[in-house]
């Protein structure tokens, strides 16, 4: 009777420790599958986050030219513009400023010839020759031409030299 009990403990033993073996090795078996599933969706999670990386520096480097593209155009344009506007202010500024010179030195230069011509025609009774008293001729101030008027004029600028 011992015997046999001995024999059936050691038939439950072996059952047992044969049942543990197979649910070791199921365990075994699933963890290593699990091992293999968790490396490959490890892998794949590594491969997606570098390819957002490299998307997303794609979009700060296409942000980053397209700003500096941006830039450059809206600086080369206000410089153009304020070129052109300085250079219209300028040419404008400088034409008013040009004519209004022009014109001081017109007047001032007419005056001044204008009081030589007078000043000689109230001298030229002043001066005679073979005792006779030279008088310019007032009726060529009184024609059209002035061709007349500058050869009156130039005659006595010679004269009076």
């Amino acid at each position: 009777m011992q015997l046999e009990t001995a024999e059936r403990e050691l038939r439950r033993v072996t059952t047992e420790m044969q049942r543990l073996t197979r649910q070791k090795e199921e365990a075994d078996n699933t963890a290593a599958k699990a091992r293999d599933l968790a490396r490959k969706w490890q892998s794949a999670l590594r491969d997606f986050q570098a390819h957002e990386e490299g998307r997303q520096e794609g979009i700060r480097l296409a942000l980053l030219k397209r700003y500096d593209d941006g830039r450059e155009d809206g600086w080369e344009e206000g410089r153009n513009e304020g070129y052109d506007t300085g250079r219209e202010d300028g040419f404008l500024e400088g034409r008013k400023s040009g004519f209004e010179e022009g014109r001081d030195m017109g007047r001032r230069e007419e005056r001044r010839f204008a009081a030589q011509a007078y000043s000689r025609s109230r001298e030229g009774a002043k001066y005679s020759y073979g005792g006779e008293a030279v008088i310019p001729d007032m009726s060529l101030f009184s024609r059209g031409p002035r061709s007349e008027v500058r050869r009156w004029y130039s005659s006595w600028r010679i004269v009076l030299k």
